[in-house]
């Protein structure tokens, strides 16, 4: 009895396990570099092109939230420049993803 009572809690702590739902956010870096390509021109035989400024490359960060289950990650946010993150937002992200179990999932609008 002890044995049938230890396998089916067993089975059923795997069942909660996979259920679980984790959040990570982190800020993201980038900047970029305008290729040779990019900046060509056609110029006149005896012409010569614009004079070019050393350009720093600025460096830009976006905040990036995630959502992993036990099979890794579900959903992936950016969250827009000058946008507060705070447990309202985190409410409005869930709900773009997230559908409670039973609840038909809402047309999106175009």
């Amino acid at each position: 009895m002890a044995k049938d009572f230890k396998k089916e809690n067993f089975n059923k702590g795997k069942t909660f396990l996979k259920s679980l739902v984790t959040m990570d956010e982190s800020w993201v870096h980038y900047y970029t570099i305008e290729s040779k390509q990019v900046s060509m021109q056609w110029l006149p035989k005896s012409g010569h092109g614009p004079r070019k400024v050393k350009v720093t490359n600025s460096v830009k960060k976006e905040m990036l939230i995630t959502f992993f289950d036990t099979e890794g990650m579900i959903y992936l946010h950016y969250v827009p420049h000058g946008k507060t993150v705070d447990s309202e937002y985190y409410v409005e992200v869930l709900r773009k993803f997230f559908v409670p179990p039973g609840a038909k999932k809402a047309k999106e609008e175009n």
